[in-house]
């Protein structure tokens, strides 16, 4: 008897979290929502805070069909180029 009071408190305890709306909120959005321009400034992003070398967003891009996109951007100045070392 117990048991089934315990069961009973936790599930009307989660249909009273529900009811008032204290459920987790929204998980922020994702970089693949956001415009190309505005993903590949966000894996920049990523690349300095995580000290990637220049090489790796290309690839990265690559991977997420933004290469055009990249390319349009270096070319316009928005972004640095990025020269391979000999």
């Amino acid at each position: 008897m117990r048991i089934f009071m315990a069961l009973l408190i936790f599930f009307l305890n989660i249909l009273e979290a529900l009811i008032k709306g204290a459920v987790r909120p929204a998980p922020p959005r994702s970089h693949r929502d956001l415009d190309p321009a505005q993903q590949i400034a966000e894996l920049e992003h990523i690349r300095r805070l995580r000290g990637y070398k220049p090489g790796w967003l290309y690839y990265r891009c690559r991977e997420l069909g933004l290469e055009g996109t990249l390319l349009d951007l270096r070319r316009s100045g928005a972004l640095p180029e990025h020269r391979r070392q000999a």
